[in-house]
């Protein structure tokens, strides 16, 4: 899930060769489901990853505590991947 337009989303995964479906989450509704926080100070939600897999079934989740925390995305793909 991103904050971005749904455009500027997929842009983001074509650039980065992302090989997964990613929901776009303009108004960050999606991500405080998730429990993810918003940050005045920060100017907006926090990063954060929630990965399902071809199950249905939450694979990894990373909350970010600050904007630069992104996550290991690399070893969250990584258990997506058989």
């Amino acid at each position: 899930m991103g904050p971005d337009s749904p455009e500027r989303f997929e842009a983001y995964f074509r650039e980065h060769a992302i090989p997964f479906r990613g929901i776009p989450d303009p108004a960050g509704e999606l991500l405080s489901r998730f429990g993810q926080e918003w940050r005045l100070l920060a100017f907006g939600r926090l990063p954060g990853i929630v990965a399902y897999g071809r199950d249905g079934q939450e694979a990894a989740r990373h909350l970010g505590r600050s904007m630069r925390d992104l996550g290991d995305l690399d070893a969250i793909v990584g258990k997506l991947l058989p």
